[in-house]
């Protein structure tokens, strides 16, 4: 389910953020439609038995939550999904594994679509943000603006954050959430 949320014309945008290399994309903004799945995450056996297999074999494990608009949130985090994230979190940190997490909120994540720089959806940030997350992820850099680390030590202090920051969202931003679900909506 696709809804374009592009108003006018394509342009060319000019972009560098903190440092990073500076690009020139086309300006482009989609909307998919889609619910997070409690059967595809909730699995806990999987997940474990996955985990298990790689550390077995002295594999190298590098878990990331990927950046998205705070707009995706609004479906994708609804209270009832919240637990269901909060414990996969809490099952891959027990193993040992930290999690770098993009969703911590800073200006890019909770810009207006229309306004932003680094998505052309809400949840497929452009290149310029993968690199961000690649370098972060390869420790070509470590600014932490852009993420934070949750390990088995601080899981339950990051998820009551996260879960903050989401509320925090949702009462600064409520005209534009409503704003955004009324624009263009169509269930196909």
């Amino acid at each position: 389910y696709w809804i374009e949320k592009a108003k006018g014309e394509p342009k060319e945008v000019e972009v560098s953020v903190d440092g990073y290399d500076l690009f020139s994309v086309p300006e482009m903004k989609l909307t998919p439609n889609i619910k997070l799945s409690e059967s595809k995450i909730e699995s806990d056996y999987y997940w474990g038995k996955i985990i298990d297999f790689l550390q077995e074999r002295n594999i190298k494990i590098y878990c990331f939550i990927p950046p998205v608009n705070y707009i995706y949130l609004q479906d994708a985090l609804t209270p009832e999904k919240v637990e269901v994230v909060n414990n996969l979190k809490k099952l891959v940190t027990s193993k040992g594994v930290k999690i770098l997490d993009f969703t911590k909120k800073n200006q890019y994540n909770q810009q207006r679509l229309d306004e932003s720089c680094l998505f052309f959806d809400v949840i497929h940030p452009n290149f310029l943000y993968g690199n961000i997350v690649y370098k972060n992820l390869t420790n070509q850099k470590s600014d932490t603006m852009w993420y934070r680390i949750i390990t088995k030590d601080n899981v339950d202090e990051c998820n009551r954050l996260s879960v903050k920051e989401l509320d925090e969202y949702r009462k600064t931003h409520k005209d534009y959430i409503k704003e955004y679900y009324m624009y263009g909506t169509v269930e196909w």
